[in-house]
């Protein structure tokens, strides 16, 4: 993301690998997301062994991301657009790693849907899914492109999710009104559904974290009654 040079190549060089780990996250974690897509479709227990190992490398990455952020703050003291990137970098992979922990729990949870699950199956669940996808796909073109064309749009869109959640929440409520088999796969579909809503406001903090990096100022969403 930083792209003025430095007189001294250490402080490039510190501020590239930074870079690069967020860049391995953000991978991760729309694989993560991926995998969430394939495991409401097929509801599959297997994929939870690749789900734990990339669970792991997220919350190494992580780790290492915030080694070398406080590092950098110690060592080089920055200022300007050096000081938001390291700010933003630290906590950006906060967000990421929290978005590909919920993607984990819900491929361990979709697996546990099996039973009955055609019969309580809410198609809103998975789109809900696509929507975080597209989310991550949207900030991480803004992120390389050093851009808000998308941005923006992931935080209006992440009032779209809520709503979607909303409406599965309902009518997960009258599926187990109606059928008290269903209990079980539909209280594992509202968790699920809870996840991925949870998800996007992390995408949509994100949002706001590169707002700030590209313009120096605190994001601020309008209130219902200010003007466009």
């Amino acid at each position: 993301m930083p792209v003025q040079k430095h007189i001294f190549q250490d402080i490039d060089a510190d501020l590239a690998h930074i870079e690069s780990l967020v860049d391995l996250v953000w991978g991760l974690v729309k694989n993560q997301w991926q995998s969430v897509m394939l495991a409401l479709q097929t509801r599959e227990p297997v994929l939870a062994a690749d789900t734990a190992s990339r669970e792991d490398s997220i919350d190494d990455l992580s780790r290492e991301i915030e080694r070398g952020t406080v590092r950098f703050l110690a060592l080089r003291q920055p200022l300007a657009g050096d000081l938001r990137f390291i700010i933003a970098a630290l906590h950006i992979s906060i967000e990421l790693e929290r978005i590909g922990d919920y993607g984990a729990n819900i491929i361990k949870r979709s697996a546990l849907t099996r039973p009955g699950a055609d019969a309580a199956d809410v198609d809103s669940v998975p789109k809900m899914a696509g929507m975080v996808l597209q989310m991550l796909d949207d900030l991480y073109q803004d992120y390389k492109g050093k851009s808000l064309s998308l941005s923006e749009g992931v935080i209006a869109r992440d009032n779209e999710l809520s709503a979607l959640y909303e409406q599965v929440f309902e009518d997960l409520r009258a599926q187990m009104a109606r059928d008290r088999d269903l209990i079980e796969t539909c209280t594992e579909l509202l968790f699920i559904a809870r996840n991925i809503e949870r998800s996007g406001a992390h995408a949509k903090n994100i949002a706001k974290h590169l707002y700030c990096l590209s313009t120096g100022v605190a994001f601020k969403e309008r209130q219902g009654n200010e003007p466009a």
